[in-house]
């Protein structure tokens, strides 16, 4: 690794530990900025006071989570411009491309947002035993959800809320010991690239194979973060809209290697993709290897019926398609202006200001505890690859997934479809049955 003038090393930062830390300190506090108060005790101060606590804390975890994306636009930019196998158009950067002047702001910023964050989390240890002495022996109760998909219902006392705290003081800790090693990598960059001698700032016009190389690593680092951490946009938006929004400024991610020791599965998808398969399947898996051979079979049984059904609709699919063929030119000028139309494309969202402090509302009081879930909607993907699910006729057995208006309310299922039906109808039944009259996808 080359050196500058100053011949001091690159520190050392790992951040795929460092974001599954992340992803842990956020689903450790969230759910206690979601509580709720009893219709009882309709004003609870105290509540009120921990509330802000918690949330200015998530603030700065939101931004060592924006700190990674400025990393990540940063590095993706410089081995862009000393790319040695990219087109040279002229001693002008590309569109959309910073130049390195604008790298060396970069650094100075995200640096920054490092101290920053650092200065909030280094008075984290005081900030939670103050709440549990605050909350010692409390026995208000407060509504607190049991996970992100649930409503507040959990009944707690305050007191519990500050031991839970205490619990995961250890893990808070940890994480604010890697934030100083990430302060540490910044700094180090921030320097490198304002150096006069500076052997990392990239050129357009001597284009470096080793430089790119090293700019691709770190590149490759920083995304590696991105996908171990991006499950918590979808779990809780609307605590960490700072760095969500810096995110999806960038709509899509090329495949470059990934990093050395990473855990990530190497799948690339777009930054506002939801939670992938690959985590939920992973606690599918563990659970099916605990189970009995008898359970196994079992559910490998249901398995091979939902694949039944699976095949059934493709081929319930297929049929309409061929009907929908069918349609008039004038038809499809309707569909068109139907699609085309704003309402149907929905609201352009605008990111919020980077910069803007997050306010602590007043916690709601909670009159009769809802049952039904509560779902978080998903980081929004850019509009061209926005695909609406449109609700057909009442006749109809299925949602389908079209960037068209729906069918005809007069269409109904007949020959082959209604025994295409028929057999669906079967085989869910038998699923009924044989799970007991509870049927999951």
């Amino acid at each position: 690794m080359a050196l500058s003038n100053t011949q001091r090393a690159e520190p050392e930062v790992d951040m795929v530990p460092l974001a599954r830390m992340t992803r842990t300190a956020v689903e450790r506090l969230a759910p206690f900025c979601q509580m709720r108060l009893l219709p009882e005790n309709p004003t609870v101060p105290l509540a009120q006071k921990i509330n802000g606590k918690i949330l200015g804390l998530l603030h700065a975890v939101d931004t060592t989570m924006l700190i990674a994306q400025i990393g990540y636009k940063m590095s993706n930019d410089a081995a862009t411009l000393c790319d040695p196998f990219a087109p040279v158009i002229g001693s002008t950067c590309p569109s959309g491309i910073s130049t390195p002047e604008t790298l060396q702001t970069m650094a100075a910023h995200g640096h920054g947002h490092c101290q920053r964050a650092n200065e909030c989390l280094r008075s984290i240890q005081q900030e939670i035993f103050k709440i549990a002495a605050a909350t010692k022996d409390n026995e208000t109760f407060v509504l607190v959800p049991p996970d992100s998909q649930q409503p507040a219902t959990r009944r707690i006392a305050l007191k519990e809320v500050g031991t839970d705290l205490v619990a995961n003081l250890n893990l808070l800790n940890r994480f604010s010991r890697s934030l100083l090693d990430l302060m540490s990598w910044w700094e180090w960059l921030e320097e490198e690239l304002l150096s006069p001698n500076s052997t990392l700032l990239p050129s357009m016009k001597d284009r470096d194979a080793d430089l790119y190389a090293r700019w691709s690593r770190i590149k490759a680092g920083y995304l590696d973060y991105y996908n171990t951490i991006r499950v918590v946009y979808t779990r809780y938006p609307q605590l960490l809209t700072t760095s969500s929004s810096a995110w999806q400024s960038i709509s899509s991610v090329p495949p470059p290697p990934s990093s050395p020791g990473s855990s990530w599965d190497g799948s690339y998808e777009d930054l506002g993709a939801a939670f992938d398969e690959a985590t939920a399947n992973e606690v599918k898996t563990i659970s099916h290897d605990k189970l009995p051979d008898a359970e196994k079979a079992k559910g490998a049984k249901g398995i091979r019926g939902i694949e039944q059904v699976k095949a059934l609709v493709v081929k319930l699919k297929l049929s309409r398609s061929l009907k929908s063929e069918k349609e008039t030119t004038g038809d499809k000028g309707k569909r068109k202006a139907v699609d085309d139309d704003p309402i149907n494309r929905g609201p352009e969202v605008t990111p919020p200001d980077p910069h803007e402090q997050m306010e602590v509302e007043r916690l709601p009081v909670e009159t009769v505890p809802s049952q039904t879930s509560q779902h978080n909607p998903p980081v929004s993907t850019p509009e061209s690859q926005i695909t609406r699910e449109v609700k057909p006729p009442q006749g109809d057995k299925e949602y389908q997934t079209t960037r068209s208006a729906a069918p005809s309310s007069n269409a109904e299922p007949n020959g082959g479809e209604a025994k295409i039906l028929d057999s669906l109808k079967r085989i869910l039944a038998a699923l009924a049955c044989h799970k007991g009259g509870e049927i999951t996808s």
